[in-house]
């Protein structure tokens, strides 16, 4: 399995939560810290393992499934880049150059959450939607310091 390879270890099975995080990150590209996991675990977004720093490959595929349902890619360039919109991709380059809330300070007329909120609801284009969603993640990060 080529995530193995990536992580330089042989398969083996179980794997402890340090493992399982650097196999969903180094391995298959997502964004995410134990810290991170362990709050979707507590929130019973994610099941987790069965048993404490256990988990075999059908938790790792579950928590890889939910992090894809969820976009938490790496930042670009990542090999989920492909998944994602120009604006996404767009927001990660604000990030890296830390400029998120002098371009959220920049747009005229200023959006504010309720409209970008109808928008997304409203609108039939996934791709709208998906500049919508990304638009509302740059005021969160901006106005209010929650970055999603």
């Amino acid at each position: 399995m080529r995530v193995w390879a990536v992580l330089g270890v042989n398969e083996r099975w179980p794997i402890t939560s340090e493992e399982a995080v650097a196999m969903v990150t180094k391995g298959m590209g997502y964004d995410v810290d134990a810290e991170r996991i362990d709050d979707y675990i507590a929130r019973a977004f994610l099941q987790g393992p069965q048993a404490e720093d256990e988990w075999n490959a059908a938790d790792v595929m579950i928590a890889a499934g939910l992090l894809e349902h969820r976009r938490q890619w790496e930042p670009s360039p990542g090999r989920h880049d492909r998944g994602k919109s120009e604006c996404e991709i767009g927001l990660e380059k604000l990030r890296a150059e830390g400029i998120v809330g002098d371009f959220a300070d920049k747009q005229h007329p200023k959006p504010d959450l309720r409209q970008i909120i109808a928008y997304i609801v409203h609108h039939e284009s996934v791709n709208a939607r998906r500049m919508h969603a990304t638009m509302l993640a740059v005021l969160l990060e901006a106005e209010h310091g929650v970055r999603v």
